[in-house]
């Protein structure tokens, strides 16, 4: 694997907070929400919302960190189902941002998905290559059983258990609540003044 590819990955790890700032700017200024995309926007922001803070209870705090890490590997809740929860959760929070500010605006659904997919490939490339250094065969064996971001149905089973901390979880997504109340306002804003 290239080492600028790694490299950029982590990267924009680091600064993975601020992709969504110039997506849902440019959705401000270029849709025109009405009342069903708020209520269909603010419904994915919930949904993607749920799936961070059932994430985070597993993993912990540490998922806010600026550099890559991990103590455990984490492969039950969620990660039984999928490699990526808390990106899968802001992907739905993302594109209920881009609903609750946008309107229907179609054309910036593939450009948001398109950005997400090349953003969020490269920083879990570069996760990928840590958790696999870190973690060899325990790792590699996870990966053959459980994909990227598309779910599994049934848990996978060769998981190590971890109880969840849910209050926890609530406490470290703060930061994400003021965002995503910060969205609502400005899209009900938009939406009763236009």
């Amino acid at each position: 694997m290239s080492q600028y590819l790694l490299k950029t990955g982590r990267f924009l790890f680091r600064y993975r907070g601020i992709l969504g700032i110039p997506v849902f700017i440019v959705a401000l200024f270029l849709g025109s929400p009405d009342l069903t995309s708020l209520i269909f926007g603010v419904g994915l922001l919930i949904f993607g919302e749920m799936i961070r803070i059932f994430s985070v209870a597993y993993t912990g705090p540490a998922t806010r960190s600026s550099t890559i890490n991990a103590k455990i590997l984490v492969t039950s809740g969620p990660y039984a189902h999928v490699r990526n929860p808390i990106y899968l959760g802001n992907f739905f929070i993302g594109m209920g941002g881009v609903v609750v500010l946008s309107g229907w605006v179609w054309w910036f659904f593939g450009i948001f998905v398109v950005l997400f997919w090349v953003y969020y490939s490269l920083i879990v490339l570069a996760e990928e290559d840590f958790l696999r250094n870190e973690f060899g065969s325990r790792y590699i064996e996870y990966t053959k059983h459980v994909r990227r971001f598309i779910p599994r149905l049934t848990p996978y089973k060769g998981n190590l258990q971890v109880n969840p901390d849910f209050g926890m979880a609530i406490q470290s997504e703060r930061s994400t609540f003021l965002v995503l109340i910060l969205i609502l306002i400005v899209g009900f804003l938009k939406v009763r003044f236009g």
